[in-house]
């Protein structure tokens, strides 16, 4: 059991300024206390998070920062997960099946997805509601 970050649950918690960052911040300290298993933060994820922070902000100082943050002093708390083969194969027939009637699901968000199949029992903290389609999320939709 456990709960993959995705980069807009984390881009949201690490950006004060959102409307959601309050909420986000709630959600995430229910996972700090174990409700959903360990915290895992896979390696295309935190390419994702440090690729928008530097695009947004065109400051790679602050993604630099957050990524230090996340790689440093999360690490008793949050297992830092590279995809395998497997995952990634299956990631890539995932990505290769859409149409026009799935909602665009990127590469990374097929990792995330074949990742947490994999894991079975496993939740996505994610604001993509496109992930409900195939996997269990938190924050829930109301």
């Amino acid at each position: 059991m456990g709960v993959l970050l995705d980069t807009s649950f984390l881009y949201v918690f690490y950006n004060k300024n959102d409307p959601k960052h309050t909420t986000i911040k709630k959600v995430y300290s229910q996972m700090l206390d174990g409700e959903f298993g360990q915290i895992i933060l896979l390696d295309y994820v935190f390419d994702e998070l440090i690729t928008l922070i530097s695009a947004r902000t065109r400051n790679t100082k602050i993604a630099a920062q957050i990524g230090e943050n996340i790689l440093h002093d999360s690490k008793d708390y949050l297992a830092l997960s590279f995809c395998g083969e497997r995952d990634f194969r299956n990631a890539w027939l995932l990505f290769r099946r859409q149409d026009k009637k799935t909602k665009f699901l990127s590469f990374t968000d097929c990792v995330i997805i074949s990742v947490a199949n994999s894991l079975r029992n496993s939740w996505v903290a994610t604001l993509d509601q496109h992930f409900s389609n195939w996997v269990k999320v938190i924050p829930e939709r109301q």
